[in-house]
């Protein structure tokens, strides 16, 4: 089956109760548009899709059914080459008041479910899927979106479960398992030395069992902007890595090869509220607040009831985080990691140790 391309529909029920199938590979058609440079790097990233809504209004997309994506090649080609672009599964752009309910989604080339520049989306009770490994198979991704809520969603994949990015306002992830996966993410932000910002965001009720996080904020050093009023609250975590991160130094290497530059510029991180986080870590580390020494994080922290797997740790690692009551307040701690070894020798300490501290 070829993309699919709905354009400027209104008053539409699409229904699907079968499966629908992206072509492999070899068979996409070759992309007539050449990049705009001015974009930023993650729009560039996200616009090519196999089923895709656009400027669609008061659309439900729903069924029993699955949209499979064929995606295993995909993940070949860019485990070597990242920058080979790769298709999102289903994009709602330009859109508002859109539904889209109980549908399964698989093996995504790329991220899942992309909502960008829409308003008024509730993505409710999908099941998404992606095996340990995929490359860059987010479940649902949010960029320049307004007023989302994701209910009751199973999230198992290769990347973020759910990822929160540039422009959006008004978000709200309600219950659910993310199962895998790297977690919610707000970001990455200010890739480039770009400008970007997320605000007022909830994440509450969900499950995270085996991922490597459960509620990350993520930026690059050098950006601008800022992530503002988000709370993360009543959260079970079970055999998470690290269940609480913010990372103002976030430069990975598929992203990023090389070295990482020292930026003065950073994101600000403002009104971020943690309240309730329950359940255990592989990790060592309860929660990570790693902050620019140019932008302190201003991170309350609050009812963590956290306990490490057996041999490990449990600790609250901080750096840069504006005083207040709470785990940071007696300032900067960062023990139970060390910083001065390699990511390759950090592996080899953690081959036969039950805990495995994190990259």
């Amino acid at each position: 089956m070829s993309a699919v391309v709905l354009a400027d529909v209104e008053d539409l029920e699409l229904r699907i109760d079968g499966t629908i199938r992206a072509p492999p590979m070899d068979r996409w058609p070759a992309r007539a548009e050449p990049e705009d440079e001015t974009q930023s790097p993650e729009l560039r990233r996200m616009r090519y899709a196999f089923l895709e809504l656009r400027r669609a209004k008061r659309v439900t997309v729903t069924g029993s059914g699955a949209v499979e994506g064929s995606g295993r090649a995909w993940w070949r080609v860019r485990k070597r080459r990242p920058s080979v672009r790769a298709p999102v599964l289903l994009l709602i752009a330009d859109s508002r008041d859109v539904a889209v309910t109980h549908l399964r989604l698989a093996e995504s080339p790329f991220y899942h479910v992309v909502v960008l520049r829409s308003s008024s989306v509730a993505l409710r009770r999908l099941r998404v899927a992606s095996p340990p490994g995929s490359v860059n198979t987010d479940g649902i991704d949010l960029l320049a979106a307004r007023d989302v809520t994701v209910d009751d969603c199973w999230v198992d994949t290769g990347d973020d479960n759910v990822a929160i990015k540039e422009g959006c306002v008004g978000v709200e992830v309600r219950g659910g398992t993310f199962y895998k996966g790297h977690g919610l993410s707000i970001g990455s932000l200010g890739e480039g030395g770009t400008t970007a910002s997320v605000r007022d965001v909830v994440l509450s009720g969900v499950r995270f069992v085996k991922t490597s996080n459960a509620a990350r904020v993520k930026t690059w050093q050098g950006g601008s902007g800022a992530v503002a009023n988000v709370t993360f609250r009543d959260l079970d975590v079970r055999a998470v890595g690290a269940p609480v991160v913010v990372d103002q130094f976030y430069c990975p290497a598929s992203q990023h090869p090389g070295p990482c530059a020292n930026e003065s510029k950073a994101v600000a991180v403002e009104r971020v509220t943690i309240d309730g986080v329950t359940g255990w870590h592989t990790s060592g580390v309860a929660a990570m607040l790693h902050c620019s020494d140019a932008a302190p994080c201003d991170v309350s922290v609050s009812n963590l009831k956290l306990e490490g797997a057996p041999g490990c740790s449990n600790v609250v690692r901080c750096w840069n985080v504006k005083a207040g009551p709470g785990p940071c307040a007696a300032g900067n701690a960062m023990h139970g990691f060390r910083f001065d070894l390699s990511r390759k020798e950090r592996r080899a300490l953690a081959v036969n140790a039950t805990c495995v501290h994190p990259d």
